[in-house]
């Protein structure tokens, strides 16, 4: 099994970028585009896409400062295990994690010592059906706007609440339509 090789071309706040992202079979569609719109949306020249799905204790997405090797930015998708988040918050200065699930999946993260660090987003399951029936044609465009609470996709909008980290639930920044 190959992984499916998908271009992006977004327009957003970072300016333009243009880049491939390898779908693997078993990568469901809302991981997959966790995966990209988290690369979209905290994008800087030094990040990367992990080498595969399920490396390791490897975060999905990642940032490694050439010159310290140390590790800025830890992005994970989905609903990560202990280990995996308590090795993010060992070795880098920021743990972002999006994930399409309920909330209450993530009930455990509150556990973890530094669990306050941890940047929890979600994104609707009905915004990434949306999203993946207008944007994953082989020539499309994406146009991604962030404004205060307010994520755009391509004319698709979602509201962005923050809530205070006393617990992984309230630590989740739900992201829904």
């Amino acid at each position: 099994m190959t992984d499916a090789l998908h271009r992006f071309r977004i327009d957003g706040p970072h300016g333009r970028l243009d880049f491939r992202a390898g779908r693997h079979p078993s990568e469901s569609l809302p991981y997959f585009l966790c995966r990209v719109l988290a690369f979209a949306i905290h994008f800087r020249p030094e990040l990367r896409f992990s080498r595969g799905v399920c490396v390791g204790e490897e975060p999905a997405i990642l940032s490694v400062a050439a010159a310290t090797g140390r590790m800025p930015l830890w992005i994970d998708i989905g609903v990560p295990g202990r280990k995996k988040l308590s090795q993010g918050l060992r070795t880098a200065d920021r743990v972002i994690l999006y994930t399409h699930r309920p909330p209450a999946r993530l009930a455990t993260l509150s556990l973890l010592p530094g669990a306050e660090r941890i940047e929890a987003y979600r994104l609707d399951p009905a915004f990434l059906t949306a999203v993946a029936a207008t944007a994953l044609l082989p020539a499309s465009r994406w146009r991604l706007a962030l404004a205060g609470d307010r994520l755009t996709l391509n004319g698709l909008v979602t509201d962005r609440r923050l809530l205070p980290p006393q617990s992984a639930e309230a630590n989740t920044k739900l992201i829904q339509p």
